[in-house]
């Protein structure tokens, strides 16, 4: 049978449905880089959202161009800035090559980085600036004095100097990048900064999940990117998309849902699109008739705890590393809202609270719903909590 839902993946059409508009400003703001009149976005939305499949279909968008050249760089668990540096410039180096058919380039390349520092150096004056630029980072990254900074700053210049000798130009998307600019520091961002300011041929589309971290980064008046990033806000999905996506997906395969059975589904979910496909692919491995009731969408949402449970308690684990406080302020927050119950619940004070609570903040887990008032983002990560937990 014909899988209708997809989930664990970027997806891509039909599975990928609506942000027509979403898609519609970032390849807008692509496509202006050849005219010098770009601006590097920042896409914002909670984990399950659909970021990284939203980036995978724009992306696909310049499959038939040859003058635009996308990049995906996963800055999840991204050791070092030298490691970041050295996948920025494999990956334009590969990407152009198999875009433009240019395979000379890299056999000359390869051919040179065979031969001796030495002799490598003997031949920068008769080689293409990218090429000397490539060679470089190269012999940097060999030498671990080398500043990291350097490194990083010449990789990102690298792209520029393949673009401008190859009438090129890089669409640069740095996915999870709130992972290494909270690592790495305001010294990092500053760098950063400095850096994308001065070039023509590539403009950069930064997304995570970290929605505080993100809104400062574009709207604080104290972040180097203040007034510098195009804020691209992604949400769950209307409604009304989501209930025509989910019954034509289940026509697909002969299978129809009840309106109940789907108005529940969607009130689970909370229409976010990773939860729709995990939701409508297990209801139909669990359905005994040709029509989805109320029954199989609650049976199917508690499999879905069986299937994050890996992840989940990955999550705590990790929380855990940086203070055992975090899963015990996540746990009370999946049973209380205000602060002093929060607080009590986890067995600290609430001027400790308040401590810790920007972190779970910036990292997506928690959101300051008003003044006051808290909750956990996720609405089956809620769940997930509160039936581990025991939580009344």
């Amino acid at each position: 049978m014909i899988r209708p839902f997809v989930y664990g993946k970027p997806v891509t059409k039909p599975y990928f449905v609506d942000r027509e508009k979403e898609t519609g400003l970032i390849l807008d703001q692509i496509i202006n880089v050849k005219h010098g009149a770009s601006t590097n976005l920042a896409v914002l939305g909670p984990r399950r959202v659909g970021k990284t499949s939203i980036i995978k279909n724009v992306m696909m968008e310049f499959e038939d161009d040859k003058e635009i050249i996308p990049i995906f760089i996963d800055c999840l668990s991204m050791p070092s800035l030298r490691r970041l540096s050295s996948v920025i410039t494999e990956d334009a180096k590969a990407s152009y090559v198999e875009k433009t058919g240019d395979t000379k380039y890299a056999r000359k390349l390869n051919d040179l980085i065979k031969k001796s520092v030495g002799e490598i150096i003997s031949k920068v004056a008769e080689l293409d600036v990218s090429m000397s630029s490539y060679l470089s980072i190269k012999i940097s990254l060999q030498e671990p004095q080398t500043d990291e900074d350097i490194i990083f700053e010449n990789a990102l210049n690298y792209l520029e100097q393949l673009g401008k000798s190859k009438n090129v130009y890089f669409a640069v998307f740095l996915d999870e990048f709130s992972e290494i600019a909270e690592k790495w520091g305001d010294d990092f961002i500053k760098l950063f900064r400095t850096i994308v300011q001065q070039q023509t041929r590539t403009m950069y589309v930064l997304s995570s999940s970290a929605m505080t971290f993100m809104n400062d980064l574009v709207y604080s008046s104290r972040s180097p990117f203040y007034r510098q990033l195009k804020p691209i806000p992604i949400g769950p999905l209307p409604q009304d998309i989501a209930t025509t996506y989910v019954k034509d997906r289940f026509s697909l395969v002969g299978y129809s849902i009840t309106d109940d059975a789907l108005k529940l589904m969607l009130k689970l979910t909370n229409c976010l699109p990773d939860y729709i496909q995990r939701m409508g692919d297990m209801m139909l491995d669990i359905s005994e008739d040709m029509v989805i009731e109320e029954s199989y969408v609650k049976q199917a949402y508690e499999d879905v705890f069986i299937t994050l449970d890996p992840t989940f308690n990955l999550l705590f684990t990790k929380l855990s590393e940086n203070s055992t406080k975090y899963p015990d302020i996540v746990v009370a927050s999946a049973r209380f809202s205000k602060p002093s119950l929060i607080a009590h619940d986890a067995g600290i004070p609430v001027t400790s609270l308040y401590y810790y609570m920007p972190y779970l903040i910036n990292i997506g887990i928690i959101e300051r719903v008003k003044k006051g008032q808290y909750r956990l983002i996720d609405p089956i990560f809620r769940d997930w909590v509160r039936n581990k937990f025991r939580l009344d």
